[in-house]
């Protein structure tokens, strides 16, 4: 399991843990939580990237690796590009989750739902969170089908969002083999 999937792995059970026992703090503080998550996901590609030019500034020979225009071009493509596309995405289908769910009246999610549906996209990382929202599809429509079939009405996904998001690093790491996700990473 890598550092960013275990620091991921934590951040998503804080936040759980904070979502079923501290509602009211959560949902004040949950764009701060995203920017904190962030900011500590970037933090560990920082890292990486500074552990990775000392690697290659230790021998002689691997210190034509650090040409600037290399070592930027890797660092950023192997530590920087995942977790940028995963901010971007998040941003994206979270804005599309607010305006469909503006557009129709709150019909769909609750106000801060849509903030947990940018936490999970985000920390699920790229490409895991492609998983993630076909666990979220999928469980949506499962539990969409129970509410149906019982005539209770809209299936709330509140307390859907975090677990499949923590379910979706686990099969991520150990249930999909390797060569599932290798066309997905970036070269």
């Amino acid at each position: 399991m890598s550092v960013g999937d275990t620091l991921a792995l934590v951040l998503l059970g804080i936040a759980l843990g904070a979502q079923v026992f501290l509602r009211p703090l959560l949902v004040r503080r949950r764009n701060s939580f995203f920017i904190l998550s962030s900011i500590l996901v970037f933090g560990v590609s920082f890292y990486w990237s500074w552990v990775q030019y000392g690697i290659w500034a230790a021998s002689k020979y691997t210190g034509v690796f650090l040409e600037p225009n290399y070592f930027f071009w890797y660092a950023g493509l192997k530590f920087f590009a995942p977790p940028l596309i995963a901010l971007i995405a998040a941003i994206f289908i979270g804005y599309i989750a607010r305006y469909v769910n503006r557009r129709f009246d709150e019909r769909f999610f609750e106000p801060e739902e849509i903030s947990f549906l940018r936490l999970g996209i985000f920390l699920t990382g790229y490409p895991g969170f492609f998983l993630y929202l076909v666990l979220i599809f999928l469980g949506g429509i499962l539990l969409s089908s129970v509410y149906l079939l019982s005539s209770r009405g809209r299936a709330p996904l509140y307390y859907l969002w975090l677990p499949t998001a923590i379910f979706a690093i686990l099969i991520k790491i150990y249930i999909l083999p390797p060569s599932l996700l290798t066309p997905f990473i970036l070269r």
